[in-house]
């Protein structure tokens, strides 16, 4: 009963992946309109505020993210050579 679970869910992902791959991009090809988006002036100020804000989000997770791997592999390190030397 598993295994045929485990093969449909297999499949619905496979087929989602070849849908996302292929029919997307088409049908937004279709769709969207060729060139740069226009939008009222207001709208232009909302939107560079907000990507001012996601821009700094974006670069605190990141030295986030890179400061507790580098943590992360400190402590790696420590735990090898602690089992190293108190074997």
């Amino acid at each position: 009963m598993f295994k045929e679970f485990g093969l449909s869910i297999a499949f619905a992902v496979l087929v989602s992946l070849f849908v996302s791959f292929t029919l997307t991009p088409m049908m937004a090809a279709l769709y969207l309109p060729v060139g740069e988006p226009s939008m009222p002036r207001c709208l232009q100020k909302v939107w560079q505020r907000w990507q001012v804000g996601f821009d700094w989000v974006t670069a605190w997770y990141g030295r986030t993210l890179r400061c507790l791997l580098q943590g992360f592999a400190r402590i790696l390190w420590r735990v090898r050579i602690s089992l190293l030397l108190f074997r």
